[in-house]
């Protein structure tokens, strides 16, 4: 069972938290094409990482797993309800692998962070602030009349 942790900040929060991978994740390897003289075909040391989407969604917090799921940037790398992750760019398979991994991290990193709210922009604050000095005042006008209302009540004896 293989274990990595994503931690993403949202304004002044740290979000931390551990996924375990599903033993059924499967490697597989081929030759990989291109330049690099011999080595490229004798070596198998392009890695293809497949990980079932019903696996990873009990590893997951939900609101991750739909956005992963369901955004087109993310599309790509699921085929057939299996995220598949394909690296090649070393020529170590064993590197290779770490690689795949890391890029698993960095998607769900990824799709954590669209996932939870960031912190407002500053003309969002100003408007709020503005909205609530607003809504202050009408209800001191409000008041105010409420109270002179009662005291012309009071008056009238």
């Amino acid at each position: 069972m293989q274990v990595f942790r994503t931690i993403w900040k949202t304004g002044r929060i740290l979000h931390n938290f551990t996924v375990r991978l599903p033993t059924c994740i499967k490697f597989t390897t081929a030759a990989s094409r291109g330049p690099g003289g011999q080595n490229v075909n004798r070596v198998n040391s392009k890695v293809t990482m497949s990980i079932p989407l019903n696996d990873l969604r009990q590893q997951l917090p939900e609101k991750i797993f739909n956005y992963l799921t369901t955004n087109s940037l993310f599309r790509p790398f699921i085929k057939q309800s299996v995220i598949q992750i394909v690296s090649k760019t070393s020529r170590s398979q064993f590197v290779n692998k770490k690689l795949c991994l890391e890029r698993l991290a960095l998607l769900v990193s990824q799709a954590a962070q669209h996932v939870t709210p960031s912190d407002p922009s500053p003309g969002q604050v100003k408007r709020v602030e503005k909205l609530k000095r607003m809504h202050n005042k009408q209800r001191l006008l409000d008041k105010s009349k409420h109270s002179l209302k009662k005291q012309a009540r009071r008056e009238t004896i």
